[in-house]
């Protein structure tokens, strides 16, 4: 095969992969509904994406009131999956206190164990006792859905990009499959 044959059909396949991703960023989007709007809702961290087992959803970050926390609300993150579905909420940490004065900074979905399933970490800065703390909320996806992994996330406390986060978790989660983790 000639050097120009080789490069017209790396091109070619390039163009399929941007054809794909136009075709799936003009999809009907379940962000689309009135579930994802309003004053409990943080604008800034609703979106759309595709996550195994739901398709497509749209994660959003939404303030709840808890009459135990009188003095602040809680962040409950949850993934829309269409008007008349019902919301799929990720269970509240146990162990640490994330709540509605909680800013996100960051959210992405990274493969962190092998396989076809993302997962969910999400970065905060929160405030807890007068000091402003990088919080990382590191949920592990499955084909059952989503499950906190509370020991991880408590260990990534501190990384302040979810880069560093999302590179730390993945190499902590290799250590544990092979049995060198602490």
């Amino acid at each position: 095969m000639s050097r120009v044959s080789c490069f017209y059909g790396l091109a070619a396949l390039v163009l399929v992969f941007l054809a794909a991703d136009a075709w799936a960023m003009s999809a009907p989007s379940s962000c689309d509904t009135p579930q994802a709007h309003g004053p409990e809702v943080d604008a800034s961290a609703v979106f759309s994406v595709e996550l195994a087992p739901y398709g497509h959803v749209c994660f959003v970050a939404r303030k709840v009131p808890v009459p135990v926390y009188a003095e602040t609300d809680y962040l409950q993150f949850e993934l829309l999956r269409g008007p008349n579905a019902p919301a799929v909420k990720l269970p509240w940490p146990e162990r640490y206190l994330w709540n509605g004065a909680c800013r996100i900074r960051a959210v992405s979905f990274p493969r962190l164990d092998k396989g076809p399933q993302r997962s969910i970490l999400i970065l905060g800065r929160c405030n807890t006792a007068g000091d402003e703390l990088d919080q990382a909320l590191i949920y592990r996806g499955s084909p059952q859905g989503f499950k906190l992994d509370t020991p991880l996330s408590v260990e990534a406390t501190g990384f302040d990009t979810i880069a560093k986060a999302e590179a730390w978790a993945r190499e902590r989660i290799r250590q544990q499959r092979s049995g060198r983790a602490r």
